[in-house]
């Protein structure tokens, strides 16, 4: 199987994936993909841009709506390769039109292998509603200073941490897992059993 190589920049933070995944996913599958690999929960609308500003989004009347557009092309049925197929394409994925998650997205090679996998990861798995805490970054920073720290109070509060030592566990448990992603992506798409012969 055919994988696309894919470096995914959380432009807020310091936290990186890079992806192999295969061509003929969806941007849709694409998305999901992005959720696993940086621990959001699929909670907010969602949107990629082209540099040549095609756009791909959910539908939702309500948000558009309010606010207008509608312009934008189905990710369901735009694959990897009909964005990727030039060396380097990028795409930029926002997540959370409130809090601005956006995730720099560019090809690198294609690779032979037998399903989607994160080849690295680095950085904090991220928390949903977070941009008032500085995103995964700021979280950290905030729960490594501990009580000293003016915001520690109500982070520690919303993430229903009880002390300094559970926020360094927390901060731990969170760190991002090249091998436990590679895990989750098999359930965006799960392989097809083969069927046995009968003989």
């Amino acid at each position: 199987m055919k994988l696309l190589v894919l470096s995914c920049q959380w432009c807020q933070c310091k936290s990186s994936r890079t992806l192999a995944l295969p061509l003929d996913w969806s941007l849709a599958e694409l998305h999901a993909a992005l959720q696993i690999a940086f621990g959001w929960e699929g909670e907010h609308l969602y949107s990629f841009t082209a540099p040549d500003g095609t756009t791909w989004a959910e539908p939702d009347d309500d948000f558009w709506g309010n606010f207008g557009g509608g312009n934008d092309l189905e990710p369901e049925k735009t694959t990897l390769f009909d964005v990727f197929s030039r060396t380097k394409a990028r795409l930029d994925y926002e997540y959370d039109f409130g809090d601005s998650n956006v995730v720099r997205i560019t090809s690198k090679k294609l690779v032979d292998g037998d399903g989607p996998a994160c080849l690295e990861a680095s950085g904090l798995m991220a928390e949903e509603d977070s941009a008032g805490f500085g995103y995964a970054d700021g979280i950290a920073s905030i729960l490594q200073a501990g009580p000293k720290d003016e915001a520690y109070e109500d982070l520690a509060s919303w993430l229903e941490i009880d002390s300094p030592k559970d926020a360094k566990a927390w901060v731990a448990d969170h760190t991002a897992d090249a091998a436990a992603i590679t895990a989750a992506l098999a359930t965006v798409r799960p392989a097809k059993k083969k069927k046995r012969s009968r003989r």
